[in-house]
């Protein structure tokens, strides 16, 4: 039984395909251009995925040290609403 477990969250894994980049960021009722208080993923044209989770990618996946000093820093009121959005439509099939 275990054998099949095994084998089943292997498959499982190569079946996860959803992707998705979160380029803007919401304060209150405002949502940003892209990439303009976030940082720029390298995967921010495919949604391509984190291959190696060994990987420093694994923890924002960024294009490189400069990404992180091109995205502003955003001045947020105490008591705000603060979020992210998705690039795209977020959807699950089955």
């Amino acid at each position: 039984m275990l054998r099949y477990l095994v084998f089943f969250a292997a498959i499982a894994g190569q079946l996860a395909t959803a992707h998705y980049t979160f380029p803007d960021l919401y304060v209150n009722t405002t949502v940003t251009t892209d990439w303009q208080y976030v940082r720029m993923t390298a995967n921010h044209y495919s949604n391509g995925p984190v291959t190696d989770v060994t990987s420093s990618a694994i923890r924002c996946y960024e294009n490189d040290s400069t990404s992180a000093a091109s995205a502003g820093i955003a001045t947020v009121v105490a008591g705000s609403t603060v979020g992210f959005k998705a690039d795209n439509t977020m959807g699950h099939p089955g």
